[in-house]
Parts: C-alpha cells; structure tokens; sequence
C-alpha cells in the first residue's frame, strides 16, 4: 500500500528540520490496515503529524499512548478512519504509523515534520543521516514487548518511490555535500557558498 515518500530537508547550521510524506493507495477489495515502520534518531522531536484522506486533512493530537491506542481502536471497531504515530515500546529510535480503514481503491497521504540536532565529525562537518533500511533489532527474552521490527517483512527491492530536497545554510562556506545515493549538482543560493540546495 505504500506508493511513494517525499522528503524535504532544511539544514540551518546544526539543526535539521526534516518534513516527509508517505502517499498509501488501497488497492484491495476490502478496507485494509497499513502499518509503516521507520528508524528516527533518538533526538529527534516530532512536532507535526497530519493525515489527508478525500480531501479531508486531520491533524493528530497528543496524547497519552494507552489513551491513544484506545481511541484509535474505538475508531477502527466503530468504521471510521484513523491514524496512529507512535514510538516503539522496546526502543526509542523506531516509530510506526499505522493507518486504519483505509477503503478500496482510497489514498492516504501521511505527512509528520520533526527536528534534530545534527552530529558534528572531527572535520568540523555536520551529518544527516536519513536511514533506508529497518534492520531487526535485538529483542530481549523477558522484554514486556516484542520489538516490532519483528514482524518487519524483507523485501528485494522497496516498492515505493523515494524524492528527497535538501535546503542548507550555514554560517561558514558549504564545501560539498555527500550521499551514499545519487544526487543532482549542488546549487549554490549565495555567492558566498553559505546556502544551497
């Protein structure tokens, strides 16, 4: 059910503001549950998390989590839509978000924004790290809960499409950016090489 995700990053000196967007199409005869699990850093602070569905955009409140899963499931038992963010019970690195009743043939756009504080190398460099992979983790025996990188399924080839935008500033020159993936040129904004994108 997963189509695509858009990533858009700003980098402001040592600070990451990261907004992204997972797009879900239904494409069974039957209203389905989609669960999307995702690597956050464990700094990370989440500050917005909305969902659209048929033109309706509904904005996700804070609560406490036992509550929250109570009333998503009351939602999903009652028929009605629902959407859940929450971070994993056995480590705090790893969040989930769960889509509920989602009709036949409907899209969902789950879209969350939240910052971090960027890791400094021994050359002065920042580090954005946007992981790609959920690789299980280790669960202990007498943990209270599975881990749910578990229940994770492997797959060769992700089934979905992945863009990512990157804005930097900073206040010293911007030398080069690197990726393990393809980028496109680095374009300067400033003619002091202190923005680009």
């Amino acid at each position: 059910p997963l189509k695509s995700i858009s990533v858009e990053i700003e980098v402001k000196g040592f600070v990451a503001d990261v907004s992204a967007s997972l797009e879900y199409k239904n494409e069974e005869t039957e209203p389905v549950e989609a669960v999307f699990v995702f690597p956050m850093d464990s700094d990370a602070a989440v500050y917005n998390f909305q969902a659209m569905v048929d033109g309706k955009t509904i904005v996700a409140v804070i609560k406490e989590k036992e509550k929250a899963k109570d009333d998503y499931d009351d939602a999903i038992s009652s028929g009605h839509q629902a959407f859940l963010l929450e971070e994993d019970s056995s480590s705090s690195d790893i969040f989930s978000c769960t889509v509920g009743n989602l009709p036949p043939g409907q899209s969902a756009t789950v879209s969350f924004s939240f910052v971090q504080e960027l890791a400094i190398e021994a050359d002065g460099a920042v580090r954005f790290v946007l992981p790609a992979i959920l690789n299980p983790r280790y669960t202990p025996t007498d943990a209270q809960s599975p881990s749910v990188t578990q229940d994770v399924p492997q797959v060769q080839q992700a089934p979905y499409t992945l863009v990512l935008k990157a804005q930097i500033q900073s206040a010293h020159t911007i030398s080069h950016v690197q990726s393990n993936c393809g980028l496109t040129a680095l374009e300067y904004l400033s003619e002091n090489k202190t923005a680009a994108k």
